[in-house]
């Protein structure tokens, strides 16, 4: 699998990084050790685990999409100083 996460001179230069995923995500594991060496080279990193979520939030009826895109636009925000 190729990966950021395995290369800490990478990630020493990332940029605040939001990390969202769903507990039925097959993902999920990669997603918790990519924040977890994000956050272990010093970089803000935000991770969301939606319980029952799976890889995208794509389905806007449900009420956790609509939590992750409030997340996300909280912190685009945050981020791009809107």
């Amino acid at each position: 699998m190729i990966s950021p996460a395995y290369h800490d001179d990478l990630l020493r230069k990332f940029q605040p990084s939001l990390l969202i995923s769903g507990t039925r995500d097959s993902m999920l594991s990669s997603v918790i050790f990519t924040h977890s060496k994000l956050v272990a080279q010093g970089v803000k990193a935000d991770l969301h685990i939606f319980e029952a979520q799976q890889h995208c939030s794509i389905y806007f009826d449900l009420p956790e999409s609509r939590m992750a895109w409030n997340v996300m636009t909280r912190f685009f925000d945050e981020h791009l100083g809107r």
